[in-house]
């Protein structure tokens, strides 16, 4: 299993690749043709790339690394999370972030609502008077 720490290293030498010159010219200087680079759309590459990192990041039963979790924070209250079943919960707040297919949904539309609160606004109203 990638461990979350390689995964970030592995992309961030991704990312150091593409930007390099040789990635995109041949040695006589002109844009090169016959790179893998250039066999497929370069956003599906990426995207395909990141996939696989973010894949490895999560154990084989599906659950978040312990180190990601660490890492991972509620985009509101900034606090931390918990795993719940299928969600991230916050542990400031209670919004519960899904985890689908081992990878987390870190956006507040897609949170579910703790119990008694009828809106996102409603909560940040409620946190302001507890003065979190």
């Amino acid at each position: 299993m990638l461990r979350y720490s390689e995964a970030s290293d592995h992309l961030a030498q991704a990312s150091q690749m593409l930007r390099s010159t040789s990635a995109w010219q041949s040695s006589s200087g002109q844009r090169r043709t016959d790179s893998p680079v250039f066999l497929r759309p370069l956003p599906a590459a990426i995207e395909s790339y990141i996939l696989t990192l973010m894949d490895s990041a999560t154990t084989s039963s599906g659950t978040i690394d312990p180190e990601l979790l660490e890492i991972l924070r509620c985009p509101l209250t900034h606090s931390r999370l918990r795993l719940e079943g299928e969600f991230l919960v916050a542990e400031v707040g209670g919004l519960a972030y899904p985890v689908r297919d081992g990878i987390p949904v870190m956006l507040i539309e897609e949170a579910r609502l703790p119990a008694g609160v009828a809106s996102i606004d409603a909560l940040k109203t409620q946190l302001k008077s507890q003065g979190t």
